[in-house]
Formats: structure tokens, C-alpha cells, sequence
């Protein structure tokens, strides 16, 4: 029985590696695919995509709960009903990180129409150094010194990225050539990196505050059902909001082939990235992450012909080599650089391997 269960730990421990390093190479091309190949004007409402992508992390999030409690679906029931409904208190809570990451992935959906794949895939990277600078300002983490230089190369490596200005042989052939803005885009993936960084501190310093008050931690798979709820509501009252007659209305109008694909792809690519947190160590998740960008990259060449510079290279490599060592997959020799700087709020302890938006699985970027 033993043996049985460390099969299957492996298993699911490099299964759900591979699946989470082939969504994240997939996502630049099929982002980039699904928001140029029309206008803006015949393109899929941005709040509806959202809310059909809501709509199947909430089924997948009760399938994965369901089998969290042994295929038992009253036991299912019942932990929804506990943890969810009758602890109101936790679940309005959420409702604050729900919406800023519907704003999140409507900024990455958005930019995505606007930038490279490739491109936008590295620069939204930077939402590790707005959640380092998010986690030291208001939760007073300690970073080591080590961390503080990886943030200084993220930020030079984002910034020759954007100065490659790289482009895409397939440019003349996307139906919005005329619509792209380079800089609303890098505006837009920018904004997107600080959301991430505020839902995931806010989640972080709300949890917490659980631990300290001593209540009973609610079910991974539970905590992303009760977001994904808030995010259905929140979208779906959104896209409501921007129809000008009600008889017109129709929910999945202007979806394509490759609109459904970003669909699946965003309602998987969260739930990939719990179980690679639950099932894989920060290390192997680091390589995975760094392996999908660079595949990404070449991905990009071959779908979307994107002309990979000089400057663009060293300036990937220079931001998966900050990652790495952020994250402790790559470290500096001698105790110097192992000494954390605190900011503020010496009291909290510091957790630089995982942030709570990595926790909760929101991120599939």
C-alpha cells in the first residue's frame, strides 16, 4: 500500500509538472492567437470569456473537492456548506481578491492583443518583483540580499526585453494590426503583474490572521470554488453592465475556435498550477516555469514568426536567472548574501518560496 501511494505521489508530482510547463509554453501563442485574428469590434466580450473560464474552474474545483473527499458527494456537500456558506465571514473575504484578479486576467486577455506572445510571456514575469516589493511594504517580509540583486537583474532583463522591440513576421496577417499599441499593451501587463502582487498579499496576510485565531484551514480546492464564484458574479454582472439592449444579448458571441482554446486553457492552467504547488517542491516548480518561458519563446518563433533579437535573449535569460534565484532554485555562495534586510513589521515571518496567489492556483501565466 505504501509503495502504491509513493507511485502515485510521483505520478502526480511529474504529471502535474509537464501539464503545468505545457500550459504555461501554450498560453503566449494562444492568448496571442485568440485576440488578433479579429477586431475589437467582432472579438468576444473580454468579461464573457472570463466568465465562461470562471464558469469551468468552478466545475473543475467541485470535481477535484468531490475527489478530495474519496467520491463522496454529500461529504463534498458538506464541507461547501461548512467552511463556505456557514462561515460567511471567510468567504465575503474573498470576494475582495476575486475582483482584482478579474481585473487581472482582463488585463492579461487585453494585452495580449497588443503585444508579442513572446514578448508579453517574459514581461508578465515582473509579477514576482511587484509581489517582492508588495510583500516587504505591506506585510514587512524580510528579503535577503541575494533576492534584493535578483530584483535588480528582473528588473534590467524586463527592461531589454522591452527595448528589443521585437516583432512578429505574422503582424501584417492579425486582423487588428491597426488597433495594436505597443505601450497600452506594456501598460496593461504592468498593471496586471501589481494585481496579482495585491490579491496575493491581501490573501496572504487574510490567512494568516486565520492561523492566529486558530480556525480550521479550508480545503485548497474549497478556496478556489468560493473565488471562482465571486469571479463568476463579478463578470457576468460586468459584461450585463456593458450591453446597450437587452435583446441583443448573447453571451458567447464572437467566440472562435481559438477563443475556446484560451478558455480551456485558463480554466486548467489554475488548477495545474495548485497541484505543481501541492505535489511538486519549489525547486522542480522553478525549472518548469523557467523551461515553459523559453519554449514559449520558441513556440512564438514557429506560430506566430516571431524574430527573436539579441537583446531580447539576454534580456529572457538575465529574467529566468533572477527567478531562480528569488525563488532559491539558484544559489550565491558566502553568508553575505544570505542576509535578510526587514523592511517593517519584524513580527511576520517570512515566506519567500510561495506566494498566496501561487497558493490558491490563480496565476496560470
Amino acid at each position: 500500500y505504501y509503495q502504491l501511494a509513493m507511485d502515485r505521489t510521483t505520478v502526480l508530482k511529474y504529471g502535474s509538472l509537464v501539464a503545468f510547463c505545457c500550459q504555461n509554453s501554450l498560453a503566449p501563442i494562444v492568448f496571442r492567437l485568440a485576440m488578433t485574428e479579429t477586431t475589437e469590434a467582432k472579438r468576444a466580450s473580454t468579461p464573457a470569456v472570463l466568465f465562461v473560464v470562471e464558469v469551468g474552474k468552478c466545475i473543475l474545483s467541485l470535481i477535484l473537492l468531490w475527489n478530495e473527499n474519496r467520491f463522496n458527494a454529500r461529504e463534498a456537500m458538506r464541507v461547501v456548506y461548512t467552511d463556505a456558506i456557514v462561515n460567511r465571514s471567510r468567504s465575503l473575504k474573498l470576494s475582495v481578491p476575486a475582483i482584482v484578479y478579474a481585473v487581472q486576467n482582463a488585463l492579461l486577455q487585453l494585452s495580449s492583443g497588443h503585444l508579442p506572445g513572446a514578448v508579453w510571456h517574459v514581461t508578465y514575469q515582473g509579477k514576482i518583483l511587484a509581489t517582492a516589493l508588495m510583500s516587504m511594504i505591506i506585510l514587512g517580509k524580510p528579503l535577503k540580499r541575494c533576492q534584493w540583486f535578483a530584483l535588480l537583474l528582473m528588473g534590467c532583463g524586463i527592461s531589454l526585453v522591452e527595448l528589443s522591440k521585437s516583432t512578429e513576421k505574422s503582424l501584417d496577417d492579425m486582423a487588428n494590426k491597426s488597433e495594436q499599441n505597443f505601450k497600452l499593451g506594456l501598460v496593461m501587463v504592468v498593471g496586471a503583474c501589481f494585481c496579482s502582487a495585491f490579491a496575493g498579499v491581501f490573501t496572504e496576510e487574510m490567512f494568516k490572521n486565520v492561523g492566529e485565531k486558530a480556525e480550521r484551514t479550508i480545503s485548497l480546492w474549497l478556496q478556489n470554488l468560493v473565488l471562482s464564484v465571486w469571479s463568476m458574479l463579478i463578470t457576468l454582472a460586468t459584461f450585463l453592465a456593458q450591453q446597450s439592449s437587452w435583446g441583443e444579448v448573447s453571451l458567447l458571441g464572437g467566440f472562435t475556435a481559438n477563443t475556446w482554446a484560451l478558455v480551456a486553457l485558463n480554466a486548467v492552467g489554475g488548477m495545474l498550477v495548485a497541484m505543481a504547488i501541492k505535489y511538486a517542491d519549489n525547486i522542480l516548480r522553478g525549472f518548469a516555469s523557467a523551461f515553459a518561458t523559453i519554449n514559449g519563446a520558441l513556440l512564438s518563433i514557429v506560430a506566430l514568426g516571431f524574430e527573436m533579437g539579441a537583446s531580447f535573449v539576454l534580456g529572457m535569460l538575465i529574467v529566468l536567472a533572477s527567478a531562480l534565484l528569488y525563488g532559491g532554485v539558484v544559489k550565491l555562495p558566502g553568508e553575505w548574501w544570505n542576509v535578510e534586510l526587514r523592511f517593517a513589521k519584524p513580527d511576520i515571518e517570512a515566506d519567500v518560496e510561495l506566494t498566496s496567489v501561487d497558493k490558491l492556483g490563480k496565476d496560470t501565466v
